[in-house]
């Protein structure tokens, strides 16, 4: 039996920051491009899906336990060399 709508436990939205940084190196007819990629920039860990079911033999045990979190934060490197 579901008690809550989703919206009820996690709110209408979640926002996520990723953002991107490159420079393009020319030398002579080699051109290469240096970057970094970072992913979920302020960390949130926002639960996108919960438990919804409350299960009366666990005595709610798992109730709005959450199932999926938002990525964590990575970075990534990156550099492309085209000659």
């Amino acid at each position: 039996m579901n008690l809550l709508l989703p919206a009820q436990v996690y709110g209408e939205r979640i926002t996520q920051i990723d953002v991107r940084v490159a420079k393009v190196l020319r030398l002579g007819s080699t051109r290469t491009v240096a970057g970094v990629d970072l992913y979920n920039v302020f960390n949130t860990s926002d639960a996108t899906t919960f438990l919804e079911t409350f299960d009366y033999a666990t005595h709610g045990a798992t109730y709005l336990q959450p199932t999926t979190i938002v990525s964590p934060r990575f970075a990534r490197i990156n550099v492309t060399v085209s000659f």
